[in-house]
């Protein structure tokens, strides 16, 4: 199984494709990123998107976003490792005070994880990347349950591809802690910022 709950992604994502009523081209790339990862759990997918389908749909949309929360904040719960990727509410509101306080209205965030950040500025567009596949798809979903632009969240390595795509700056919380070893000797392109 790894760092990740595959059976619990394999819920989200069953979720996510029953919301989206089978036309998302997002659900598709989602899945097929983190379909190594699921495993045997294919099957749980293609069952929850049977049962939740025979589910009124107007109904379904009304629980969705409290749905998927209950299903990430499991997730959180239930595997430390997955904590990694969602930044505490104070550091995301204090990013969102400062943005303000100094005007900006675009904000690049290179290391996204569950977009917690997005989720914070709601007045200020923000554009994401996240390299693992299991904390980008997860945080699509949230993203999509909140009703916050996922189209600005990226499967991007930041140290392969630096894409600050019309920001006015960066905020973020780099995982140095992780990548150092992985990655010494490589620099960030930061360019301007």
């Amino acid at each position: 199984m790894g760092y990740y709950p595959e059976s619990s992604l394999a819920v989200l994502l069953a979720l996510y494709y029953v919301k989206a009523n089978e036309r998302d081209q997002i659900y598709h790339e989602l899945a097929d990123n983190v379909k190594n990862l699921l495993g045997s759990n294919k099957s749980v997918v293609e069952e929850l998107i049977l049962n939740l389908q025979s589910v009124n749909h107007d109904e379904y949309l009304k629980v969705y976003s409290s749905v998927v929360d209950e299903m990430v904040d499991h997730m959180l719960l239930n595997y430390s490792q997955f904590c990694n990727y969602v930044l505490p509410d104070s550091l995301t509101a204090l990013f969102d005070g400062l943005a303000k306080h100094h005007g900006v209205t675009s904000v690049f965030n290179p290391f996204a994880g569950l977009a917690s950040i997005p989720m914070a500025m709601k007045d200020i567009s923000v554009y994401s990347q996240e390299k693992t596949a299991v904390a980008h798809a997860v945080g699509t979903v949230l993203l999509d349950a909140h009703g916050y632009d996922y189209g600005r969240f990226s499967s991007k390595d930041v140290f392969d591809e630096w894409n600050p795509t019309h920001a006015e700056c960066v905020i973020t919380v780099p995982p140095f802690v992780r990548r150092m070893v992985e990655d010494m000797g490589k620099e960030i392109p930061v360019g301007n910022y």
